[in-house]
């Protein structure tokens, strides 16, 4: 969960607490009351502010995205068959969700449509290496 003092000085992010509120209220962000602040879920926030957020965060912990990814895929490329399948059906997974997203869909669209796919998908594949064996 997130708090204001987290997103103040992001743009397009009002600088006064209370044109902050109204931001979140106008931009239907679910807040809730924790500890005396007010707190949200980073997913909730428009995909440009999260996009803004995380980068503010590696800029702060001296992280070069282009380079931990490319790092990140190095690594991918070395681990086991196993762990690669799993990586690559993770990765589908998150493209999917972010496609949707910006298609504007719900949480519980995607959800819903990321079941029937991948669901879906899963079932076939075991059916055709069923076949296969048999």
């Amino acid at each position: 969960m997130l708090g204001i003092a987290e997103i103040s000085g992001l743009h397009g992010i009002p600088s006064s607490r209370m044109g902050l509120h109204k931001w979140l209220r106008k931009n239907e962000i679910n807040t809730i009351e924790d500890h005396g602040r007010f707190v949200f879920e980073l997913e909730d926030l428009p995909r440009n502010i999260q996009d803004q957020f995380i980068s503010q965060l590696s800029d702060d912990a001296g992280v070069d995205m282009d380079v931990y990814l490319d790092e990140a895929h190095v690594a991918l490329l070395q681990a086991p068959t196993k762990v690669q399948e799993r990586g690559s059906e993770n990765m589908a997974k998150l493209l999917f969700v972010s496609k949707h997203e910006r298609l504007g869909q719900s949480f519980s669209e995607i959800e819903k449509a990321g079941k029937k796919s991948f669901c879906d998908t899963q079932y076939s594949e075991k059916l055709e290496a069923a076949d296969k064996r048999n």
